[in-house]
């Protein structure tokens, strides 16, 4: 059942390949620096809560990152403060796909990716935290994102030379990767929303 489901999940990235490259006007391949602010509050309500706690500071946070596109894929990489402590920061890994809507000048993106939690502790047996649980030196790169949790993302990015202004929202689940994508509406999480600015250098 697995093996069905990874083949057909490989089917539709081709035939989103084949669709999309021959409408993308983009160069093939860049790379850029981003900067981005951040904004998000635990589950709300409504979306009338969920805006007006915008006022409070510790729900904003920024962030520096790197972004790197191929085609219609586009994965970036943002570390961002951590609204609840300054002896942590969080690691955005998303990759998703860019869909034109006004060809060099309006895309849409959509995609996933990981939230990793890397937190400096003050314990002698253990120097950091990843995901709020103290690291004893033995994880390996594929357990600590296996217990990330999943975020889902979209928005519009504006397309100005070498600058790109990106605004979207981002869901971010509890759900961990290890666990799969069933249920990730419903396993509690917050709502984000962010705007980021994207320097092209290569």
């Amino acid at each position: 059942m697995r093996r069905d489901r990874n083949k057909i999940f490989t089917l539709i990235v081709l035939l989103v390949m084949l669709i999309l490259l021959p409408l993308g006007a983009r160069s093939t391949f860049d790379i850029g620096l981003q900067s981005a602010m951040l904004y998000g509050c635990s589950e709300s309500g409504s979306d009338g809560d969920f805006f007006q706690e915008m006022s409070v500071g510790r729900n904003w946070a920024i962030g520096v990152g790197l972004d790197m596109r191929m085609t219609v894929f586009h994965l970036s990489l943002l570390a961002s403060s951590d609204s609840e402590t300054e002896e942590a920061f969080n690691i955005y890994s998303s990759l998703s796909f860019d869909l034109p809507v006004i060809n060099d000048f309006i895309y849409l993106t959509a995609g996933a990716g990981v939230t990793t939690g890397i937190e400096f502790l003050s314990d002698e047996g253990s120097r950091l935290g990843y995901n709020g649980v103290a690291s004893n030196g033995d994880e390996s790169f594929s357990e600590v994102l296996g217990n990330s949790p999943i975020h889902l993302k979209a928005g519009l990015d504006f397309i100005l030379g070498h600058a790109a202004f990106s605004l979207y929202y981002m869901r971010q689940s509890d759900q961990v990767l290890d666990n799969g994508i069933e249920g990730i509406w419903s396993a509690g999480g917050s709502n984000m929303v962010g705007l980021a600015l994207n320097l092209s250098v290569m």
